[in-house]
């Protein structure tokens, strides 16, 4: 098995405006658009640092220049790399975090901001084993990170299998006890979870059939920006 990798970007790392003009003009064109749409500047932010930062490692990985990385969809709307076998991704992003995981199978991530949030939402959404654990995690505040560990899970593995919100949240669901996180999907071949608390308000989770790294790389906004300009 290949070794997955998580890679994070912080929108509020200040660069230039010449920096920032330059990954707007070397962004694809139809997210470049979709960024422009956007009312709070942190939205295109995340859009434009999105496209910069999965550009950013496939020149690295490949070599390729950079206007030769282009992704297209699948039916349920999951990006990929065309006529780069072997080498997935998959972007979030939330909060101040953009993540990108990157690896030699199917990934699936997911991040959120830990906002805090009527717990009821879970027994609308998430089978009954798992509204179960979140209200009998303990305090409010450990009641709100299972909330969200599970959400990011729930999230990440939909992602995996790129199939988008047509597969129903309450068609599967996750125990976690004691370290060990395990997935109950009928019939499904369980791929390999984990949970990353990147900052005390946020929450990452991954799903690949690769090994999963031990930490998220973090990637300074400078670094991407004199990569994309050689």
């Amino acid at each position: 098995l290949e070794m997955a990798e998580l890679y994070a970007v912080n929108i509020n790392e200040w660069i230039s405006d010449r920096q920032y003009n330059e990954l707007i003009v070397g962004t694809d064109s139809s997210r470049r658009d979709k960024a422009r749409r956007y009312r709070f500047k942190a939205d295109e932010k995340r859009c434009i640092y999105s496209d910069a930062l999965l550009r950013y490692l496939v020149c690295r990985e490949t070599g390729l220049p950079k206007t030769a990385v282009s992704y297209s969809f699948n039916e349920y709307g999951k990006p990929y790399l065309p006529g780069l076998g072997g080498m997935y991704f998959n972007l979030s992003h939330s909060g101040k975090w953009i993540i990108c995981g990157w690896a030699g199978s199917e990934i699936g991530v997911d991040v959120e901001y830990k906002d805090c949030v009527e717990l009821e939402i879970a027994s609308r959404f998430f089978p009954p084993e798992e509204y179960r654990a979140i209200v009998c995690a303990g305090s409010k505040q450990a009641a709100q990170d299972m909330f969200y560990s599970i959400w990011t899970l729930k999230e990440s593995y939909v992602k995996y299998l790129g199939m988008g919100m047509s597969m129903p949240l309450d068609s599967f669901h996750y125990t976690i006890a004691g370290g060990r996180i395990m997935l109950h999907a009928d019939g499904a071949a369980a791929p390999n979870c984990k949970l990353f608390d990147i900052d005390n308000d946020h929450k990452v989770a991954v799903c690949t059939d690769d090994l999963l790294v031990d930490d998220i790389h973090l990637v300074s906004l400078d670094s991407i920006c004199t990569k994309l300009a050689s």
